[in-house]
């Protein structure tokens, strides 16, 4: 009896020094990474996301980060957007020429249109072929297809 008295008592004092509170492993929570509550609840199964949410109202990076991944990874067009304009908004002018395409996949083509004619004035790389690209395959207005091949061909002949 006192053999089980002892070891009782260890048990006991080891749960006591440890702690029992059950915590669950791999599980994110709100708490674990500080995040406000606003937080897409999707984003919680890719740290990566977690990171970028995180870092998105300083980076504008990250933000464009969090636009490529609604894009390409939930398909969500609407949040991709949104989440491409904010880049843009601090600066990152890149992301001008992906938010078209995300227009493209909604077949919004005039506003396809209007962010690649934002990259080209802010001289982004591949403006003028997606927007030739996008007369060509998608609005099938080829004279204006020519025209953006033609000027994008010019630029690359040039750099």
């Amino acid at each position: 009896m006192n053999k089980l008295i002892k070891i009782i008592t260890i048990l006991a004092l080891l749960i006591f020094i440890t702690g029992c509170e059950e915590k669950p492993i791999g599980k994110i929570t709100k708490d674990t990474y500080n995040l406000k509550s606003d937080m897409d609840p999707r984003l919680k199964a890719y740290p990566e996301a977690v990171e970028w949410y995180k870092d998105s109202d300083s980076y504008p990076e990250a933000a464009f980060s969090l636009g490529y991944f609604y894009n390409n990874t939930l398909k969500d067009y609407n949040s991709s957007i949104k989440w491409y304009k904010k880049a843009y908004k601090m600066g990152y002018l890149k992301s001008a020429n992906n938010m078209a395409s995300v227009y493209v996949n909604l077949k919004d083509y005039d506003n396809a249109i209007k962010w690649y004619n934002e990259g080209i004035l802010k001289d982004i790389e591949n403006s003028y072929y997606n927007l030739g690209h996008l007369y060509h395959k998608n609005i099938k207005d080829y004279k204006n297809a020519i025209k953006y091949y033609k000027i994008d061909i010019e630029r690359v002949n040039h750099h």
